[in-house]
Parts: C-alpha cells; structure tokens; sequence
C-alpha cells in the first residue's frame, strides 16, 4: 500500500512572525525601532521563499502484541497486523495507526547552514526558527485533515519524545516509502533537519444503537 502524499500552500503553513521571534529566544514581536526587526523580516521572507512543504502519510490497521495490555499504558511493544513497528505505550488500545513525515525541503537548511559557516549567527538563528516553526506547521495542518477523517486518536507522537526510540524514525520512514526524508539508521536523525516523523493511534467509534 503506498504512502498518500500532502503538499499545501506555503501561505497555509507560514508561522507567525511572534512564534519565530519566540523561537528564536525573542520575549516578543519586535517594533520597528527594535535592533531585531529588519533582520526578522528579512529572515522570515528569505524562509518563505525557500521552502517547500511536503508531507505523506500511511493508515493501516494494528493491534497490540499482547492483548491483555490493552488500555494498560505500561511499555511500548510490537503492534502486530499490516504495522509490525515499534507502538508508544499509550497506543494501547488502537486499532488503527497513521504513519506520517513532514518536511520544508533542503534549501532552508542549506541557507541555515550557510549563514552559520559565514559567521552570520544571527541571520542563521532566525532562519532555523522559521523553519522549525514552519515544518510544525505542516505537522499541525495534516494532523487536522487525519483527525478529520478518522475521528478519535492518541497525540501525534514523534520518534526520540516519550518512549519511543528516535531510531524509529528509518522504520517508519522505510514503511511509508518515501525519499523526500531520510534517516540515518545509526542515529535516526532526518534530513533534511527541518523534517517530522510521527505516529498517530487511531481507536474504533463507538457504535450507537
């Protein structure tokens, strides 16, 4: 079963000015009079006209490996059915799993990069914030389209937070098929940087009678 893919507008995703100021250790959005306005506003439409939102995602029922610690949250463990993959142990219970990933492409990071290694600090903390900023927005904009459609489910819940180990992030990936985000299977750490890899549970609905 191949991997549906997603790719929005930029205007859809952007973030706020403020969240990046933020980001970027910032107290609030700066006036004009404010050392950091020109360089934010600059940073935030040389990230705005680099990125390239992209994402894709895979549903596919599963069940956990041992029935009776269904609605116990104790440990992750094997799903078993068509996702074979490390579950969180708070996927107890679902019956459904979404495999995602989301990026904002390579060229942010290489503008990123390339202000650090000409000693443009500043310049390159605003960019990585916007592109923080900006990937968390794509994640939040196909988070609500899967909740949408499937109704009921867990966090989304990322490889390297909680109980799952970051080096899920090459299974995953692997299982959804795409090369638009790799990981390094000894680190499980993506690129391009400015990328999500996640995992949303799904429970059955309720049936009325």
């Amino acid at each position: 079963m191949p991997a549906e893919l997603y790719t929005p507008e930029v205007a859809d995703i952007l973030p706020s000015k403020r969240h990046v100021a933020f980001r970027a250790g910032h107290k609030g959005l700066p006036g004009p009079d404010d050392p950091m306005y020109a360089p934010l506003a600059a940073a935030y439409r040389e990230g705005t006209r680099l990125i390239a939102p992209r994402g894709a995602w895979l549903t596919m029922p599963v069940g956990p490996s041992d029935p009776a610690l269904a609605g116990n949250l104790r440990r992750p463990q094997k799903g078993v059915g068509s996702y074979a993959g490390t579950l969180p142990a708070e996927f107890a219970g679902v019956t459904e799993v979404t495999l995602g990933a989301t990026t904002v492409g390579p060229a942010l990071d290489d503008a990123i990069a390339a202000a650090m290694d000409a000693g443009r600090q500043l310049p390159g903390v605003l960019l990585d914030a916007f592109g923080s900023e900006a990937v968390e927005g794509v994640s939040e904009a196909l988070d609500a389209m899967l909740r949408a459609r499937h109704g009921r489910g867990t966090r989304r819940f990322s490889p390297g937070y909680g109980d799952l180990s970051i080096l899920e992030n090459a299974a995953i990936l692997s299982r959804l098929g795409i090369d638009f985000v790799t990981a390094n299977s000894a680190t499980g750490i993506l690129h391009p940087r400015k990328s999500t890899v996640f995992l949303i549970g799904w429970f059955e609905e309720e049936k009325t009678t």
